[in-house]
């Protein structure tokens, strides 16, 4: 009985290799898609001094550097997606579907 159990342990410890592999590939992509949006939100700067330099006055935004931010964002977005397969990708005992991810 020994036997059967080391030889099931080590088919499910090898068929754990496919999915991890391509959980692997997504690594340049793991800091995108952590992000936490309201932290994020929280800490970016978007403003800018008002050229009278009075800090009382109304926020001023700095449009230029919140569309190029979301640029990056929609950008970096649309590159992942266009990575991601198509259809579900057969990995040994597991089925990974990400046709649902936009």
């Amino acid at each position: 009985m020994p036997q059967l159990r080391d030889r099931l342990s080590t088919a499910l410890t090898n068929g754990t290799k496919p999915p991890e592999e391509y959980v692997g590939t997504l690594g340049p992509w793991l800091d995108f898609l952590n992000l936490d949006v309201d932290t994020y939100l929280a800490t970016a700067d978007f403003s800018r001094v008002s050229e009278d330099g009075d800090d009382d006055g109304p926020v001023m935004v700095d449009l230029a550097k919140l569309e190029a931010t979301l640029k990056e964002h929609t950008d970096k977005r649309q590159e992942l997606l266009d990575q991601l397969p198509s259809s579900p990708i057969n990995a040994g005992l597991w089925l990974i579907d990400v046709t649902e991810v936009a």
